[in-house]
């Protein structure tokens, strides 16, 4: 009776052992995740010009000092500038002079907006 009542607290403990060692690897993944997509990103050639540059799903948001902004798309692995501007694009621009997608355009305005540049990595089901 003792010995299987010494076995059982055992087992327990190593239940307990083996499910915080999980625990322990499913938090160190959901904070390392973030930490990979918020790496700096390297501006494209077509707009080194610009000072702040905003990437985001092969689109990059551009502007510089003076007030200019630009945006590039990449088409088949290179950079095409999309659209230019003298002065700050607003949202609705975006969507109709440059054809970006809504999401996306907002996404720039608000990447832009904070100084982070980032792209997303979402996995297959």
């Amino acid at each position: 009776m003792r010995k299987q009542r010494q076995r059982r607290i055992r087992q327990q403990a190593q239940a307990i052992l083996f499910c915080s060692i999980l625990v322990w690897m499913a938090a160190s993944f959901i904070a390392a995740v973030p930490a990979m997509a918020f790496q700096p990103q390297q501006s494209p050639d077509v707009l080194t010009d610009y000072e702040d540059v905003a990437t985001y799903q092969d689109y990059a948001y551009a502007s510089s000092a003076s007030g200019e902004e630009a945006v590039s798309h990449k088409v088949g692995g290179k950079w095409e500038m999309v659209c230019q501007s003298d002065r700050l694009f607003t949202g609705f621009e975006l969507i109709e002079k440059c054809s970006i997608p809504i999401g996306t355009a907002r996404h720039l305005k608000v990447l832009k907006h904070k100084g982070m540049s980032h792209q997303m990595f979402v996995a297959g089901i």
